[in-house]
């Protein structure tokens, strides 16, 4: 092999794992981007952080003087329910509903065992009476 024609390879070669390493960070960018991106906030369903009391151990507190934040469209006499969309990863958001007499089943619940909602958890253990610990 001549002197030239091992330039000509190893030019070749030095092009071939640039273009492979520009490959590759593009890939972990593109990849990065897909999976660690901002998750969209819903703000119409939010307030701000500083209206939340400091924590007091007691299991409740109350909020805005227990002066619900329901607009008057929100307050119509009509019953509804509203869902929000799964995002990306599964998860529910927020939910609203004005609930009546009307919307109250008229028979009895059928089976809910296969139900399995979103960060629903099951420990499962055989030294525990009935098997089950939580299931949440």
């Amino acid at each position: 092999m001549t002197k030239m024609m091992y330039h000509k390879s190893f030019r070749r070669y030095r092009k071939r794992v640039l273009s492979s390493l520009l490959l590759l960070v593009l890939s972990a960018v593109m990849i990065w981007e897909a999976f660690f991106s901002a998750i969209p906030v819903n703000r119409d369903a939010s307030f701000l952080l500083s209206d939340i009391p400091a924590y007091t151990s007691s299991p409740y507190v109350e909020v805005n003087h227990n002066i619900p934040f329901f607009t008057e469209e929100e307050l119509k006499s009509e019953e509804y329910e509203s869902y929000s969309e799964l995002d990306y990863l599964g998860r529910c958001g927020p939910a609203m509903a004005m609930i009546g007499i009307d919307m109250m089943p008229t028979q009895k619940r059928g089976s809910i065992s296969m139900v399995k909602p979103t960060g629903w958890h099951l420990a499962k253990y055989d030294f525990i009476d009935g098997k089950y610990l939580y299931n949440r």
